[in-house]
């Protein structure tokens, strides 16, 4: 599912379940009809409760983020391990800006507050 809000020149996407062709499809188009009418110079896409991303998926996310000149924002909450896991790896990073906390951090920190209360 896919929901289009704006803040300013900002066009915000949130999305969630899985992020297939036709997920992939619908967000560059949503993209498109929005940016006929409207000025956008940065985006944010919010993938919350993500459960599978495909690679059409991260392929649209970059064709969004040259559109856009970089100024595009992955932000991620409570995603599936996999897709945390896709994000984590580094790869992206030379396209995409990802916000997020690595699954890893809360893994650790919480591991460290069990710890310290065990004590």
């Amino acid at each position: 599912m896919i929901t289009l809000n704006t803040s300013g020149d900002t066009l915000q996407l949130k999305m969630s379940g899985m992020l297939d062709f036709n997920i992939s499809r619908e967000m560059l188009r949503k993209y498109k009809i929005h940016t006929q009418q409207n000025k956008v110079s940065k985006m944010e896409v919010h993938l919350t409760q993500v459960t599978a991303c495909s690679s059409s998926a991260i392929g649209a996310l970059i064709l969004l983020a040259d559109k856009t000149a970089g100024e595009l924002i992955v932000s991620l909450n409570q995603c599936n391990d996999e897709v945390h896991q896709l994000f984590d790896s580094g790869f992206l990073d030379r396209f995409l800006k990802i916000q997020h906390k690595p699954r890893s951090f809360y893994a650790t920190a919480s591991g460290a507050t069990a710890s310290l209360l065990a004590h």
